[in-house]
């Protein structure tokens, strides 16, 4: 069930772009999409830690 709503997680973050403009003039989303990433890195390791052990 975890898995599923994780899963989900990931695939509608990493979904958001292809609403986005075509080609920001700035390079400024991708601070943006970092921060969306590091959130999701932490709900993953909060409720796997085995994960977080690997990653270090």
């Amino acid at each position: 069930m975890i898995r599923s709503v994780i899963s989900l997680l990931l695939l509608s973050v990493l979904g958001l772009p292809a609403f986005a403009q075509a080609q920001p003039a700035d390079r400024s989303w991708i601070a943006t999409s970092n921060r969306y990433a590091n959130m999701l890195i932490e709900v993953v390791f909060k409720y796997h830690p085995e994960a977080a052990r690997s990653r270090g």
